[in-house]
Parts: structure tokens; C-alpha cells; sequence
């Protein structure tokens, strides 16, 4: 006897953008319990700029793309959204300019991307450095490993860092 085909799941839209199509991505498991982040949104000038650039960044391509999203499913199910930034429901705040001059200053957060040790970290800074990516920090050792920080066309800091064996303790004064 044929086996018989699962029964269509109903389709269920993904993301911040109910107006987006595309193909539906899983929904991780959500607790209420302990609730764990899965997505990180990142509000961009150009989804399709951003999108490229993470492309290559990343060596996939997005799960889903419109002219105001793109999504990136990474390994362990989470989630990379790239909204752009003047369809951001409630509307986001503008960067901040504490210093115009430095465009570190609008710099909120940060990407990281743990890899297994110092020579994967100089590995993808060569790699990143040959296809032009900015670097604004070279690799260098700090107190929670080694790391380097580029960042993508928004200016969003994307830091990759091989943990240090044994973490350095804050002094408490």
C-alpha cells in the first residue's frame, strides 16, 4: 500500500512585514516560559543592498526578499530580518549624533559571530578584507577573546571573536 503524503500545512506569514511574499519559513519553537530570542532585526537603507552584502557575508542566500525585507535563516533556526527602515511599525528612532564625525556614534548594537579559534577569526578578516568589506577594528585580543569588528552599508557593526579560553574577571572597586 502507498504511503500516504502529510496534509498541507496552512501557510503562515514570517517576519515583521504582513504584506511580504514569498516561500513561509518555519516558526522556531516559541515558550512562553523562557522565552528565547530567534530573530534579530536589523532596519537598513536597502534590503537588496543589505541582503548582498550578508549574502556573501554569510554564504546563503535570503529565504525570503522583497523591496522592504529580507530574511536569512542561520544554522540553529535563528533569524537574520533586514527591514527597511521607513517601514518600521512603530517608526524607529533616528541614529543618534553624538558626534558626527564618528560614525561609530550610531552604533546601538552589533551582529557577533563566534568562531572556533584565533586563526578562524584572521581567516575571515583576510576573507572579509579581499572582497572590500570595511574593517574598523583589526583583530586584536581584548578581555573576552579575539576578535575583529567590519560593518555592513547601515554602518551596523558585525563582530566576529573567538572567545578566550579562560575569561578575564571584572575587578570590582
Amino acid at each position: 500500500m502507498p504511503a500516504r503524503a502529510a496534509a498541507p500545512r496552512p501557510r503562515r506569514r514570517t517576519g515583521p512585514s504582513p504584506s511580504r511574499e514569498g516561500t513561509p519559513t518555519p516558526e522556531p519553537h516559541v515558550s512562553t516560559a523562557s522565552p528565547v530570542p530567534t530573530y534579530v532585526l536589523l532596519y537598513v537603507r536597502s534590503p537588496a543592498e543589505s541582503a548582498a552584502f550578508y549574502a556573501d557575508l554569510l554564504g546563503r542566500t535570503p529565504v525570503e526578499q522583497s523591496p522592504t525585507f529580507a530574511l536569512f535563516v542561520l544554522d540553529g533556526g535563528y533569524r537574520l530580518g533586514l527591514w527597511v527602515r521607513e517601514g518600521v511599525v512603530p517608526a524607529a528612532a533616528q541614529p543618534l549624533a553624538l558626534a558626527p564625525a564618528d560614525a561609530s556614534a550610531t552604533a546601538r548594537c552589533e551582529l557577533a559571530i563566534a568562531v572556533a579559534d584565533p586563526a578562524a577569526v584572521d581567516a575571515l578578516h583576510a576573507a572579509w578584507c579581499a572582497r572590500g568589506v570595511p574593517v574598523t577594528l583589526a583583530p586584536t585580543a581584548l578581555d573576552f577573546g579575539y576578535t575583529f569588528v567590519a560593518h555592513d552599508p547601515d554602518g551596523h557593526r558585525v563582530r566576529v571573536f573567538a572567545p578566550a579560553a579562560e575569561p578575564v574577571a571584572a575587578s570590582v572597586a
